[in-house]
């Protein structure tokens, strides 16, 4: 009788974590797709650096 307990805590135990966890991560995905855009100046110099990037590569195989 005392296994059977144990085992049906630890089960809904079990069951329980897991949806905590499934539940963080969705509130987590759902607040990154909430979150403000980055500004586009911010963008803007983001792209230039990959631009040089590609640009000094380009030239170190050439």
């Amino acid at each position: 009788m005392i296994k059977i307990y144990t085992f049906t805590h630890l089960t809904l135990l079990g069951v329980a974590y897991y949806n905590h966890s499934k539940l963080q991560a969705l509130k987590a995905k759902e607040a990154q797709k909430k979150a403000p855009p980055a500004d586009d100046e911010a963008q803007k110099l983001l792209n230039e650096r990959e631009e040089d990037g590609m640009r000094k590569k380009g030239d170190a195989q050439a």
